[in-house]
């Protein structure tokens, strides 16, 4: 082909548009190597779109409206190419780029089965789809069809053979590395982090007699102690055993605790009201146990997880919806683990933002509590029971106000 029919080719196929490659964001390296194997098979006439690419110009461009752009260019794709993997055969995004390239255009579909039986591909909205086998022969075809859509393009079937080689051979070494992610002998099991006993869930009880009996107390959760028979087990063990506090819990205005409340008990001032009188408590206790330490840090941020320390113990609990953190599983955890230390960070991290208020005196607790003392409830011990109503199997038990 001379100089002046390859510029002239490709005009031509800049004018008809790229091929969109379709993928999941978890094919990007894949998709990147789709585009490389098309660019070179076409001697770089060939256009492509891929939404991933971040470091050349087949993607979007920064400050661009993300929606507007990937419209703009799947409504002018000549092709679409759908990288059907285990990642992406019934991702939302990949059938919908697909359902919009063939219902508005009538632009030829085409995808293509990488680590998985063809036949997979051929089931559900992508059976009306011309679809492609990942072994050299079927993709080596898929490429000359796609590079003959330049005019006048003549591709070397052995050369491009060649390439696809090459791009099968990257390619399956990445889906490759998908499955030893799952193998076993390349896991870590949670032993190994440090999680060593699961407990279904803590009662007040059972809460009690651990903080009671300890000498060294740290608490991370959105609001602590929660029930009547929990803080009596914190104020024995600070007047009793004159046991150490560290207790950072959420600001009382802040909106993560308010929904938090809604999502756990379904009551929005719960959590607040329970923080407030919480303060107000330990202030209580240390004020009748001189020389106790005791600090309090109120954060406004996500927690991550709760997490209760009591001397060399550490128990790990989760913040599912629908239910107070205690009736789900929690689980002990190993001290010095690699787990326990992800948790001492989680907890220094909050501990240490800009938008923490630390409470280490009495007279900061008290500075505080009188200038949050809308928080206060008339009765706060019987406000932290939840309303009455309908509860799952999972949460007919007596519920308290546990976060």
């Amino acid at each position: 082909m001379s100089a002046a029919n390859r510029k002239r080719a490709t005009r031509n196929a800049i004018e008809t548009g790229a091929v969109f490659i379709s993928h999941d964001s978890r094919d990007a390296d894949i998709a990147a190597l789709f585009s490389e194997l098309l660019r070179t098979a076409s001697t770089g006439m060939l256009k492509c779109f891929r939404s991933s690419d971040r470091k050349g110009s087949q993607g979007i461009e920064y400050g661009k409206e993300w929606y507007a752009e990937l419209m703009r260019h799947l409504q002018s794709a000549s092709d679409v190419v759908c990288l059907l993997s285990q990642n992406s055969l019934e991702r939302p995004w990949v059938l919908y780029e697909a359902g919009v390239a063939f219902g508005k255009r009538k632009a030829p579909v085409l995808g293509v089965a990488l680590g998985i039986p063809l036949s997979r591909a051929n089931k559900g909205p992508f059976a009306q789809f011309q679809n492609c086998a990942d072994d050299e022969e079927s993709l080596t075809t898929l490429v000359m069809q796609l590079v003959r859509h330049i005019p006048g393009a003549d591709p070397d079937r052995s050369m491009i053979g060649r390439q696809v080689r090459a791009f099968r051979k990257k390619t399956f070494e990445i889906i490759k590395s998908w499955e030893d992610e799952d193998d076993p002998a390349n896991c870590d099991t949670f032993l190994s982090l440090g999680m060593t006993t699961a407990h279904k869930h803590l009662t007040d009880e059972k809460l009690k007699e651990r903080l009671e009996r300890a000498r060294d107390i740290k608490v991370l959760k959105t609001w602590f102690p929660e029930t009547e028979e929990i803080a009596t087990g914190l104020k024995r063990a600070i007047k009793n055993g004159r046991a150490k506090l560290k207790l950072l819990v959420c600001k009382p205005s802040s909106t993560l605790v308010q929904k938090r409340s809604l999502s756990a008990l379904k009551r929005k001032w719960l959590g607040p009201n329970t923080i407030y009188q919480a303060i107000e408590d330990i202030h209580k206790w240390v004020r009748a146990t001189p020389g106790v330490k005791v600090e309090i840090g109120c954060y406004d941020s996500w927690p991550g997880c709760p997490v209760i320390w009591y001397d060399r113990k550490i128990l790990m609990g989760f913040y599912f919806r629908g239910a107070p953190s205690p009736e789900w599983p929690w689980v002990s955890v190993k001290a010095g683990s690699e787990l326990a230390i992800i948790l001492e960070d989680q907890f220094d991290d909050l501990w240490n933002l800009r938008n923490t208020i630390h409470l280490t005196t009495q007279k900061d607790r008290l500075k505080w509590l009188k200038a949050n003392k809308k928080w206060k409830m008339s009765s706060p011990r019987q406000a932290r029971r939840p309303a009455r109503g309908k509860l799952t199997s999972r949460t007919r038990q007596s519920r308290k106000g546990h976060a």
